[in-house]
């Protein structure tokens, strides 16, 4: 396995945009013949998921006031903040199958080096979260190609949650059921469970610790690396300006939807956006914190022209292999979504 140093020219690097192109260019382009593991601390930054509406995710104004940078990752899952005191982690290596079924897997080194610290409690939990007792400290994501496989995390260590929680808007069935009434009271710090002299470490040392559990050694100069070469950042700059330092990509199209439903089931909270003339839909989408496989444009295209009634729409439902889409989706769960009805236990 390699550790993929997050340096340039011998400085290491805190701009999001940046270091998201490095973990597309290191999934998509960087041919290793070993798995990869790649860590990034960003200066202030909400990432949100590859099929959430971006708008709906943020205070903007505070957003902006503060000098909060968006970007929109590939990967599916929920809008997290970022900061100096955050932690991404990136495991990569050929796909094996559903990320889902490799959660517990792919976050065992990350639970294990901070229980070593003597934290008590620390465990995977729910679709796709890291706890310490009841309180969420990191939150996973996965992607994959046909070749490749990203497993993503952040790790909260030193985060400002004040921040945090003025500047995303969580969604208030995702709390419901979470039985919590903020983002701030979902939240904790690794650091605010470590006792000295681990709680003097910064973020920095609290991350080249959990590189040298990983790799079973005892000082960061141990581990064998991988440094990204002038090749590697020219194709890491061009991903960098053409996705993640692009309005269009990281916010998309802020349209004003005449029909809005949401509804939150086991795989995440979906939202379903339409206008309807004379009866019939004339365009839709379908956003959410969900990890699809593929996005739903090709379902959301077919419904355009359809009548806006329930046998037409599972008509068009029944026609696409959901299960492509998303795990364990069905017809029900999306004529529920789609037509407001009483929401699925």
């Amino acid at each position: 396995m390699y550790y993929i140093l997050n340096e340039r020219n011998g400085k290491e690097i805190h701009d999001s945009k940046i270091n998201t192109a490095t973990s597309n260019y290191i999934v998509n382009h960087l041919d290793l013949d070993e798995p990869a593991v790649f860590f990034s601390i960003h200066k202030p930054t909400v990432m949100v998921g590859r099929y959430q509406n971006a708008y709906a995710e943020v205070d903007q104004r505070y957003l902006e006031e503060n000098n909060i940078f968006l970007l929109r990752r590939l990967s599916g899952g929920g809008a997290v903040y970022h900061d100096m005191g955050n932690i991404m982690f990136m495991l990569t290596g050929p796909s094996e199958g559903s990320g889902q079924k490799h959660f517990v897997e792919y976050s065992k080194p990350i639970l294990e080096a901070i229980s070593a610290l003597g934290v008590e409690n620390v465990q995977a939990s729910g679709r796709n979260d890291l706890q310490i007792g009841d309180q969420k400290f990191s939150g996973t994501s996965f992607y994959s190609t046909k070749e490749h496989f990203m497993f993503g995390a952040t790790i909260s260590y030193d985060l400002n949650k004040e921040v945090a929680e003025k500047v995303l808007k969580p969604n208030k069935r995702k709390l419901k059921a979470h039985r919590t009434k903020s983002v701030k009271g979902r939240m904790t710090n690794v650091k605010e469970h470590l006792d000295y002299p681990y709680s003097e470490w910064s973020t920095s040392e609290f991350r080249d610790y959990i590189v040298c559990h990983i790799f079973d050694v005892e000082t960061i100069d141990q581990v064998k690396t991988y440094v990204l070469t002038d090749e590697d950042w020219e194709q890491i700059d061009k991903i960098a300006d053409e996705t993640f330092n692009n309005p269009e990509w990281n916010w998309g199209n802020r349209s004003d939807f005449e029909l809005k439903n949401t509804r939150r089931f086991k795989q995440g909270t979906f939202e379903f956006y339409a206008d309807i003339e004379d009866g019939k839909i004339t365009r839709s989408q379908i956003l959410g914190d969900f990890f699809a496989k593929e996005d739903f444009n090709r379902l959301t295209i077919d419904l355009e022209g359809k009548e806006f009634q329930p046998s037409q729409i599972e008509e068009v439902l029944m026609k696409h292999d959901l299960e492509k889409i998303l795990s364990d989706l069905t017809v029900e769960q999306l004529l529920t979504l789609i037509f407001d009805e009483e929401e699925e236990e």
